[in-house]
């Protein structure tokens, strides 16, 4: 099933990507391959980059240094309750 809805939406997401001039690539501006989000190089790699916003999924819990690391809000994306349903998908 999943693969006949990923054929019938691919013309689809091309459609909306041309009339709103989108790229789908993910953009490889500010884009740091990190092993850890609690790693000193997370935190100076924030330090560096002093986003507005930084947008989490798919990560461990992030520890207070870390999230201290720059004045910006985290937005954690988890559609399950934490720690409860831990992992990337937590809905199931």
């Amino acid at each position: 099933m999943q693969k006949c809805v990923a054929r019938r939406s691919t013309g689809r997401l091309a459609a909306i990507w041309r009339e709103h001039g989108l790229n789908p690539a993910p953009p490889r501006v500010g884009w740091h391959e990190i092993g850890s989000v609690n790693a000193t190089a997370a935190q100076a790699a924030l330090r560096r980059l002093a986003p507005d916003v930084v947008v989490v999924y798919g990560t461990r819990i992030i520890k207070w240094r870390t999230l201290g690391a720059v004045a910006a809000p985290f937005i954690y994306y988890h559609a399950g309750i934490n720690p409860k349903y831990r992992g990337q998908n937590g809905a199931y």
